[in-house]
C-alpha cells in the first residue's frame, strides 16, 4: 500500500468511488444530495492545477497495474476578506473515500496524514473538512485524529408542513451534537449546580466508548449552553432484550431548568433515527419512581410501550409478591418501531 498523487490513469478508478460516495450521501441526506457521477473535466482539472490534488491509495496488482483503493481531494483555499475574520491559507479536505470492503483498515487514516503533509509541505496553518451531520461513524473517526468542532451549520427547510414555529416552540434555539471530550467536565458541573452528583469519571467512560464505537453520546445546547444528553447503545446490555441485538436509549437527562422546552423530545428523535440505522426496534428501561414521571409520559407520547415482562430490579425480572425498593433500579422495559 502507498499514497501518491493521481495520474490521469487512476481517474477511472475515482470516478466509480466517486458513484459510491455520492450514493451514500445521497442515503445519507435525500434532500441536499442526489446520486450522481464525477464530472471526469473536473477532476482532470484538480490534478492539473497548482492548488489541488487528489492523493491515491493503491496496491499493486500482478499484473503491474495499481488499485485504487481509496482517495482525499485536497483543495487550497483562503478565508474571505471579511473584515472579523482573522486570514489563513488552509488545506480544505473535499471528499475522501475508501473501498467498502477496505474500510476500518486504516487507509482513511493514513489519506488523512498525507493530506496533512500536504498541507504542512504548503505551510498552510490547518486543515478543514465538512462531514454530513447523519454520518454518525465521522465525528468519532475525525475526534481520534485530532480535529474539532469549528461550526455548525444549521438549516430549516421551508414550505413543509409544520413549517410555521408556534410563539412557545424552542426548536430554534436547540442545537444536537456528538460528544466532545471536553464535555465531560462541563455535564458534571451542570448536574452539580442543581445538587445531582453526576461523576466526571463516568462521562469520560462514555466518550471512551464512544471512540471506540460501543456507545453514542448526544449532547443537547439549549442558545449555547449545555442542557442535557442521552446515550445509545447499539445492543441491549440487561433486560428482556439482552442480546438480541435492539439498541438501547441509556442515561436520559434534561437539566431541570430546560425542562418542558422540548429538549427531551429532540434528543430522543436523533437518538431513534441513529439506531433505525442499524435495527428497526429501539428500546429503554423507564424509572418507576415519580422522579421519572415526566420521562415516562414522554416515552408514552413517543410510541413506546412496555414490553410485557413485568417490572425489574437490579437487572433481575421480578415475580409475583416479590420484594423490592423503589429506587433508581426498579424499572420498566419499553420498546418502539421504528420501521
Amino acid at each position: 500500500m502507498r499514497i501518491r498523487k493521481a495520474e490521469e490513469e487512476d481517474l477511472g478508478q475515482i470516478e466509480e468511488l466517486y458513484v459510491l460516495l455520492f450514493q451514500e450521501m445521497a442515503a445519507l441526506q435525500p434532500q441536499t444530495f442526489q446520486p450522481a457521477q464525477q464530472s471526469l473535466p473536473f477532476l482532470c482539472a484538480v490534478i492539473k492545477s497548482e492548488k489541488s490534488d487528489i492523493l491515491v491509495a493503491v496496491v499493486a496488482l500482478p499484473d503491474g497495474r495499481e488499485c485504487v483503493k481509496g482517495f482525499a481531494l485536497v483543495q487550497e483555499q483562503e478565508t474571505p476578506a471579511y473584515s472579523c475574520m482573522v486570514p489563513h491559507r488552509y488545506a480544505y479536505l473535499v471528499d475522501i473515500v475508501t473501498k467498502p470492503d477496505d474500510r476500518d483498515t486504516g487507509i482513511g487514516r493514513l489519506l488523512l496524514r498525507e493530506v496533512e503533509r500536504w498541507a504542512e509541505r504548503r505551510r498552510l496553518d490547518y486543515v478543514e473538512l465538512s462531514s454530513v451531520w447523519e454520518n454518525w461513524k465521522a465525528a468519532p473517526f475525525y475526534t481520534r485524529e485530532g480535529y474539532r468542532g469549528v461550526m455548525t451549520v444549521l438549516r430549516r427547510n421551508m414550505g413543509e408542513a409544520g413549517a410555521t414555529v408556534p410563539v412557545s416552540d424552542h426548536s430554534d434555539r436547540i442545537a444536537i451534537r456528538f460528544m466532545q471530550e471536553e464535555d465531560a467536565q462541563v455535564i458534571t458541573a451542570a448536574f452539580l449546580a442543581q445538587a445531582w452528583d453526576k461523576p466526571e469519571e463516568q462521562y469520560k467512560e462514555y466518550y471512551a466508548e464512544q471512540m471506540k464505537e460501543k456507545r453514542k453520546v448526544l449532547i443537547a445546547e439549549y442558545e449555547g449552553s449545555f442542557a442535557g444528553y442521552v446515550t445509545l447503545l447499539p445492543d441491549t446490555l440487561y433486560g428482556p432484550f439482552k442480546g438480541s441485538k435492539i439498541p438501547e436509549i441509556a442515561d436520559f437527562n434534561v437539566l431541570i431548568k430546560y425542562q418542558r422546552r422540548g429538549i427531551g423530545s429532540r434528543l430522543l428523535e436523533e437518538a431513534e433515527r441513529l439506531a433505525g440505522e442499524i435495527s428497526g426496534i429501539v428500546s429503554l428501561g423507564a424509572g418507576l419512581h415519580r422522579g421519572y414521571g415526566q420521562a415516562q409520559r414522554l416515552y408514552v407520547k413517543r410510541g413506546y410501550i412496555p414490553d410485557g415482562s413485568g417490572v425489574w430490579y437490579r437487572n433481575e425480572n421480578l415475580g409475583e409478591d416479590a420484594l423490592c425498593r423503589s429506587d433508581d433500579d426498579l424499572v420498566l422495559f419499553f420498546s418502539k418501531e421504528l420501521r
